[in-house]
């Protein structure tokens, strides 16, 4: 006799919830990949679109700085100034977030900036959950630091002077010293009007400066001139080590230094401290490089060639200059520090990690 089974009433229930529950557990999976990967691009673009803010605000500050300020603070309708600038910026780049802009550390220019963006969700819905929102923040107290978008040359903490194409000096600055606001300084050593290749070596006993003071942030000339003219797209901090440049590149820095000159929006740039370490290559070498380390930032404002002082180093000068020949020597003038090296001190090691060069 043939036997037809049956699925009970309960059996049947049983199945039927968990096919429901196994539903709803592939929506939830399909919310999750889906609605989380839209979250992180969400996010990317939020960060992206802060940091251009913060960064525009840096620069406006340094603008503003001379006839918006009590003694080197900006005033509160300075600040405004700024935060309607950054708000700007960032709309430009994103519209829809909401800004917050602050100035968190008293009595300085440190500036913090808050972004949030709210939207909402596919799948998630399905499992109640509507829209989020997602956050970006650049800057701080210590934090706003530069680190992204310098150029890649370095100075010593100290004012460099130029005698010839050969011979340089450098009087570095004690605790509680510094560079002065408004003043020239030379950023990067030069041929000073000679048609010569440079062998820098200091007269006094200075530390060597190799390679008139050019990084190797990148691959070859056109990166490290790319970077020079636009600022280098990764992060730098204080503690890593960078490697001096390779070759002259007086070309590039000629080129790069010029069309930042020329555009007053482009004259602003943040540049990295270094310690100023004995180079242990041949002094009369041009090839070898050496690694050194980042102990602060600093914006300066770059001087076109023919706003350079031709002063002698014995008048008091930074060394007599040829404005009709392009000299590969960078001077601008100081307008704050971002990292004060002795606020850095502390954060000092000799094994900080290295910024290896693309293609290294």
């Amino acid at each position: 006799m043939k036997t037809i089974s049956r699925v009970s009433r309960p059996d049947r229930g049983s199945i039927l919830f968990l096919s429901t529950l196994g539903l709803m557990l592939l929506f939830a999976i399909m919310a999750l990949a889906i609605d989380v990967g839209y979250m992180y691009y969400q996010k990317a673009r939020i960060e992206t679109a802060v940091n251009a803010g913060w960064k525009a605000g840096i620069d406006y500050t340094a603008l503003i700085l001379p006839s918006s300020s009590v003694n080197g603070v900006l005033t509160t309708a300075g600040r405004d100034q700024v935060r309607n600038h950054v708000k700007q910026v960032i709309d430009l780049n994103y519209p829809g977030i909401t800004v917050l802009t602050t100035f968190p550390t008293p009595n300085t220019n440190r500036l913090r900036v808050q972004g949030t963006y709210p939207f909402g969700l596919f799948f998630s819905r399905l499992i109640w959950r509507n829209a989020t929102t997602v956050a970006a923040e650049r800057g701080g107290p210590g934090g706003d630091a530069g680190g992204d978008g310098v150029i890649p040359i370095g100075i010593p903490h100290g004012r460099m002077v130029q005698y010839n194409q050969q011979y340089y000096d450098v009087t570095m600055f004690g605790p509680g010293q510094g560079f002065n606001p408004g003043e020239e300084y030379i950023l990067r050593l030069g041929r000073t009007g000679s048609d010569n290749p440079p062998k820098y070596k200091p007269p006094s006993g200075a530390d060597q400066w190799h390679v008139a003071g050019s990084l190797d942030f990148g691959s070859g000339a056109s990166d490290y001139e790319w970077f020079f003219k636009y600022g280098y797209p990764g992060q730098i901090s204080v503690n890593n080590r960078v490697w001096t440049g390779l070759g002259e590149a007086h070309g590039p820095t000629d080129v790069a230094r010029d069309f930042r000159a020329a555009d007053p929006n482009r004259r602003m740039v943040i540049i990295p401290i270094l310690d100023a370490a004995p180079d242990v290559n041949p002094i009369n070498e041009l090839q070898p490089r050496s690694l050194t380390r980042v102990i602060g930032f600093a914006q300066f404002e770059i001087m076109s060639q023919n706003e350079y002082t031709s002063i002698a180093v014995e008048d008091g000068g930074l060394g007599l200059i040829n404005p009709t020949k392009d000299t590969g020597q960078v001077r601008g003038r100081f307008v704050r520090y971002l990292i004060h090296p002795d606020e850095a001190a502390s954060q000092l090691t000799t094994d900080g990690p290295i910024i290896s060069p693309t293609g290294k």
